[in-house]
């Protein structure tokens, strides 16, 4: 699974410094389990944008970013 990002590295090195998302905490709040490709995405890019194109929001992220409202947070507070 970690060939693509090795792959997409060589075009996009990471940032030096990411914030950790507690992937255990995640689903508690918005209710489901995030997908391991996405998982791996996030921990070696965490959130952002590439390209001007593609947003990237992470889960219990705060702040307001491309119109969302504390990332996946705000989406299952609803629940």
């Amino acid at each position: 699974m970690g060939d693509y990002l090795d792959r997409i590295q060589r075009l996009m090195p990471p940032p030096e410094r990411v914030p950790r998302v507690d992937w255990g905490a995640a689903p508690v709040h918005v209710g489901f389990r995030f997908p391991s490709d996405y998982r791996a995405f996030v921990d070696r890019y965490g959130a952002g944008s590439v390209g001007n194109e593609l947003g990237i929001l992470t889960p219990l992220m705060s702040g307001s970013w491309f119109g969302a409202t504390n990332g996946f947070e705000a989406v299952g507070a609803g629940r």
